[in-house]
């Protein structure tokens, strides 16, 4: 059976990390404001009273059994998406993967099994951290001035927004795609400083002008694309 703790032990895995997405970015980003949302790699659930709050019916998913035991609400499932999702075809109207991907021996056997749980219609919403050009060259310097460690913190993979849509595949159509500047990522990490600049800039990037600018400058971007074909076998 493939697992996919690797390099971390994701029981003690403190996800609370200075460049977490704020949850009303999230939900910014979401087209659908109620019906089932499922939440994989939801972590101690640090989003999942934002979504509720919405009116939205929240099935939170990790990997850890010690982090779902401090959710709120009972929708709460233990799984290894390397392996697989416990639910039927056709479930969910949404469905949030917000920094898993990277952490996954294989990304693209949980993109099939989003793809799969996803009723046509519905859209997922993927975020990962960025391997745009030109910044990749800069990107080694630039983790180092952070003290980041990939291994540390569970990457096993790194993805241009070109890639993400591909591995979505005919199935899914883009409906969206913003970006996390790396400046101001930079000083969530090492100061606790640039939420609120973060938060206008990534609202910045979903409007054509600035989304040329700040796609070459990203650390982190974010994807939403709609199911609309069958699932791919």
């Amino acid at each position: 059976m493939t697992d996919c703790r690797v390099h971390v032990d994701y029981d003690e895995f403190d996800r609370n990390f200075p460049t977490s997405y704020d949850p009303e970015q999230l939900y910014d980003m979401m087209p659908v404001k109620e019906g089932l949302l499922l939440d994989l790699g939801s972590g101690p659930g640090l989003r999942q009273v934002r979504f509720r709050e919405a009116g939205l019916r929240v099935v939170s998913v990790d990997v850890s059994l010690k982090q779902l035991r401090d959710l709120p609400g009972r929708a709460r499932v233990q799984a290894n998406a390397n392996v697989g999702l416990p639910f039927g075809e056709a479930v969910f109207d949404f469905v949030l993967c917000s920094e898993v991907l990277e952490h996954l021996i294989e990304p693209e056997r949980c993109v099939r099994e989003i793809e799969r749980t996803l009723r046509p219609g519905g859209s997922v919403l993927i975020t990962t951290p960025c391997l745009n050009l030109p910044l990749h060259f800069l990107r080694s310097v630039y983790r180092r001035i952070c003290g980041i460690d990939d291994k540390l913190i569970g990457h096993l993979h790194l993805f241009s927004t070109k890639q993400i849509m591909r591995m979505l595949g005919p199935a899914f159509e883009i409906e969206e795609t913003a970006f996390r500047d790396a400046f101001t990522n930079f000083l969530m990490w090492r100061y606790g400083r640039g939420r609120r600049l973060s938060d206008r800039l990534i609202r910045a990037s979903r409007r054509r002008l600035w989304k040329t600018i700040l796609r070459f400058l990203a650390a982190q971007h974010l994807i939403r694309a709609r199911r609309t074909g069958p699932p791919q076998s």
